[in-house]
């Protein structure tokens, strides 16, 4: 076989292979095509079935802005800390994205934070997770740099938001914890 017959015999393979590889490639595109609507259909039916499979956002809630005075009363200062999902937000462990959705189904509009029961400790020791991650590490690089640091502590709630029409939502509420604040501990 001379050295010809290499490079015709090479070219006939490249062909073929760009005839595979196209029709390989639009095999998987179609799959993922699939895969992607199977995923938003199961999204879907979790919402419909009042699992928060979507958004829980964290907030930080300005308790001093209610004492502003009587003008300022209906104005509360919300900001969005950040936004996980709940699948997310309990490291993919699906029991307990399910323990948190029957919490919050349960919830009313007049008793909105979730009542967890027993496993309560292990869905505050996620969030607990998420916040550190989230806010704490300003702070230790700030400290690590020399700059002074007030260690304040908050309190969070879970709350299922049945305010809004378009969806419902899990938040969690971070709010100063006044109570230290009052008596000197903070």
């Amino acid at each position: 076989m001379d050295r010809w017959q290499h490079f015709h015999t090479l070219g006939n393979w490249l062909r073929r292979y760009r005839e595979v590889a196209s029709v390989g490639g639009l095999v998987y595109a179609l799959w993922q095509r699939r895969q992607w609507k199977r995923a938003a259909e199961e999204a879907c039916a979790a919402v419909r079935a009042g699992r928060f499979m979507e958004q829980c956002s964290f907030l930080l809630v300005n308790v001093d802005g209610l004492k502003k005075g009587a003008n300022m009363a209906s104005t509360v200062s919300v900001q969005t800390l950040f936004t996980r999902t709940l699948k997310s937000l309990m490291f993919d462990n699906e029991n307990m994205v399910d323990r948190v959705s029957r919490a919050s189904e349960r919830a009313t509009p007049g008793a909105p934070l979730l009542e967890l029961g027993s496993d309560a400790w292990l869905v505050m020791a996620n969030l607990n997770a998420h916040l550190m991650e989230a806010c704490c590490s300003y702070g230790h690089v700030a400290a690590a740099c020399g700059t002074p640091v007030n260690v304040v502590e908050f309190i969070y709630g879970l709350v299922n938001d049945r305010t809004t029409t378009s969806r419902q939502q899990l938040r969690v509420y971070v709010i100063r914890d006044c109570w230290h604040v009052r008596n000197g501990l903070s």
